[in-house]
């Protein structure tokens, strides 16, 4: 017995065994995918109370956030007028700070001029001085004893 096998048989057959090749890798991968929508099924499942909730608390949230949007348009408006006001204020309190602080520093430093030509006065006439004081006390001394004097004389009018 001989076989003989046509190129176009032999081609047949190749198609058919790719073809059940194919179909295998098709029942696999279609396997796989039905495994992967069970899984995405179920974790759907799971959050779909959460989201629901989610959603229903997101229209509150929005009405929160237009409230804050509108007073932080009126904040805003109320700090475009009163910035300027305050920083005014604040230039006109340093003005007078800076002015405050000149007239004490000026006044120091005449006072320390003061003191120093009074110093130096006093250090450059030492001797004038010593003379002064003794003509000073000299006087006190004629003073007191004119003084003393006129005590014992009363003269004709007298007290007791």
């Amino acid at each position: 017995m001989t076989f003989t096998i046509e190129p176009m048989e032999l081609l047949l057959a190749l198609l058919v065994i790719v073809a059940v090749v194919l179909v295998i890798y098709l029942i696999i991968f279609l396997k796989n995918l039905i495994d992967t929508l069970k899984g995405v099924n179920r974790i759907v499942a799971d959050i779909q109370d959460p989201l629901r909730e989610t959603m229903e608390s997101i229209p509150p949230i929005l009405i929160n956030v237009d409230e804050i949007t509108g007073d932080l348009a009126v904040v805003t408006d109320s700090l475009q007028d009163t910035v300027p006001d305050i920083l005014d204020d604040a230039q006109t309190m340093s003005g007078a700070a800076r002015s405050g602080v000149e007239t004490v520093s000026e006044t120091v430093e005449d006072i320390s001029e003061g003191i120093s030509d009074i110093l130096t006065n006093l250090r450059d006439n030492v001797s004038s001085l010593g003379a002064y004081v003794g003509i000073l006390s000299q006087l006190l001394s004629v003073l007191h004893s004119f003084r003393g004097s006129k005590k014992k004389h009363r003269g004709p009018f007298r007290r007791s």
